[in-house]
């Protein structure tokens, strides 16, 4: 299970406000000694097995996968549609949440903001306070229907071809405005952030000042051209469409670069210091104030074709990582000048993989890459230097299913959730 993988689950009703957390159970250490642990080294272990992992003040949260039955056993079933909280010190499970179906996003903010959808891909978003008990939930609710955009403090973001601003604490909706996506300016100061809205003809974009829950216009650009890929940073919209890279700030156009005419896949992959990233089917291409600073070949019918067209893009610092999930390489490249710095091979095929900084872990960045049987961790030289490998269980291959990394390497696998040693 993958934390970004989009789940179809049953419509359940619910009603507003602290309900007792059903399936709740105290604290309980890992007392399960039926079945083998995955690793020979850990901190600690739980039975419980997680998706969509995710750490925030000492706690983990998850998506329980693999229902025990009465006899606290593990089954290896999936979709158990639990949620659940472990404290990170001492292993102990505070509580499980039920709800039908299963995941498809999670966001840790002032409560537990989480994502679900019905057999016909309809979602809707729910909250549960930190000690269990539930603040609101959709359906059933008058939380109104939408996909998990964005948390702030004013509102939660949903969108289903119109953007939905919800009361934190109530999930009432506050306004709406009609479009087919959105993106937010995380960079824009911590005192208001802007949603640039792209409307319906995918030719007019709309910024709205978010920061104190109004949704009002603040200006619009209309264009005869259709825009098909977006990214905003710091007040600053950029647009792609099959032809060029365009910037608009304050309704107006700051720079158009034409990069591609022949092109039909042109698509921005990030910005970072002013520098935009696009790729097309057969360049990847980096452009700032206007001029296009260096491209690279990336031409799918070569012998050896440039791992740069394979992979999925991830701007850090002065790097371009790329990686993809099924392919068995990570790479890291120059910003400035797209100058290839190494490449590994990790041994299989990629499940997931995360940047990790030096803040959150260590004292270098790191690469994390999950493999289906195996956890690695590469440095900034593309060593791999440590690897997280599950022990055979004489039943069943031991399988991770997903990772998180804080101060401790989290790791869930078939046979449990484990703290290990860096």
């Amino acid at each position: 299970m993958k934390r970004r993988s989009l789940l179809t689950v049953a419509a359940t009703a619910g009603l507003a406000g602290c309900t007792a957390p059903s399936n709740t159970r105290g604290p309980v250490p890992d007392s399960n000694t039926d079945h083998k642990s995955a690793f020979d080294d850990y901190k600690w272990r739980h039975r419980i097995s997680g998706g969509y992992l995710n750490v925030s003040d000492g706690m983990l949260y998850g998506d329980k996968i693999g229902p025990e039955d009465e006899n606290d056993q593990f089954t290896g079933e999936t979709g158990s549609g639990d949620l659940f909280s472990l404290d990170l010190q001492n292993s102990n499970l505070r509580w499980t949440q039920g709800f039908s179906g299963s995941l498809s996003n999670i966001v840790v903010k002032d409560a537990i903001y989480y994502e679900t959808a019905d057999d016909a891909a309809n979602s809707w978003v729910s909250a549960i306070e930190f000690d269990g008990t539930r603040r609101w939930r959709g359906p059933g609710h008058v939380t109104p229907e939408g996909r998990l955009e964005h948390v702030t403090e004013n509102a939660v973001y949903v969108s289903d071809e119109t953007l939905k601003a919800l009361d934190p604490n109530t999930g009432d909706l506050l306004w709406e405005f009609a479009g087919i996506g959105s993106i937010f300016d995380t960079d824009a100061g911590t005192t208001a952030e802007t949603a640039s809205v792209y409307g319906v003809t995918d030719s007019d974009i709309t910024a709205l000042n978010v920061g104190e829950g109004e949704g009002k216009v603040q200006w619009r650009y209309e264009s005869n051209n259709d825009y098909t890929s977006f990214d905003v940073s710091d007040g600053v919209v950029y647009a792609a469409n099959n032809e060029a890279v365009v910037a608009i700030a304050d309704g107006e156009e700051r720079w158009r670069v034409e990069l591609s005419p022949s092109s039909s896949s042109l698509r921005i992959h990030g910005v970072a210091s002013d520098l935009v990233l696009a790729k097309d089917d057969s360049y990847l291409y980096a452009v700032a104030d206007g001029q296009k600073q260096w491209e690279r070949e990336m031409t799918r019918h070569r012998r050896s074709p440039n791992r740069l067209y394979e992979g999925d893009l991830r701007i850090y610092e002065n790097r371009i990582y790329s990686g993809k999930r099924g392919e068995q390489k990570i790479s890291a490249f120059k910003l400035d000048d797209g100058t290839e710095l190494w490449s590994t091979d990790v041994g299989s095929e990629i499940e997931s993989w995360e940047i990790v900084s030096e803040e959150q872990f260590g004292s270098e960045e790191s690469v994390f890459v999950q493999t289906s049987q195996e956890l690695q961790r590469v440095n900034p030289d593309g060593e791999i230097t440590r690897k997280w490998t599950p022990r055979e269980n004489p039943s069943q291959n031991e399988q991770i299913y997903d990772f998180v990394v804080d101060e401790n390497v989290i790791v869930s696998t078939y046979s449990g959730t484990y703290a290990l040693e860096s």
